[in-house]
């Protein structure tokens, strides 16, 4: 819960440098069980390497996943050029010349 508050203020927080490779394992696993809400990567910092903590995208707390609550997807496309009208469709033509279909 302090990791996660302190990640509203700023974007990542990097733990303190730890060369043992079976401790950042661990470290990473209970990230993993214990704050769904975050994601863990192994970084190089100051001639070693740390755990690098940072907000997971799209990720639902895990009480209202318990809930049986939906998580709700984001729409990250972009929209459409204004040209296109209302076609949301995209048709082409593939011309190929002296080439199989697979490599088409």
């Amino acid at each position: 819960e302090a990791a996660e508050a302190a990640l509203r203020e700023c974007d990542e927080l990097l733990l303190p440098r730890d060369d043992d490779k079976a401790h950042r394992t661990l470290v990473h696993g209970l990230v993993k069980r214990l704050l769904p809400a975050l994601e863990s990567e192994t970084a190089d910092a100051a001639g070693g390497k740390c755990v690098r903590l940072a907000p997971r995208a799209g990720a639902a707390p895990k009480r209202a996943a318990q809930a049986g609550a939906k998580r709700q997807r984001r729409d990250t496309r972009a929209e459409w050029p204004a040209e296109a009208g209302d076609n949301r469709f995209l048709g082409f033509t593939l011309y190929k010349e002296n080439r199989d279909t697979n490599d088409a």
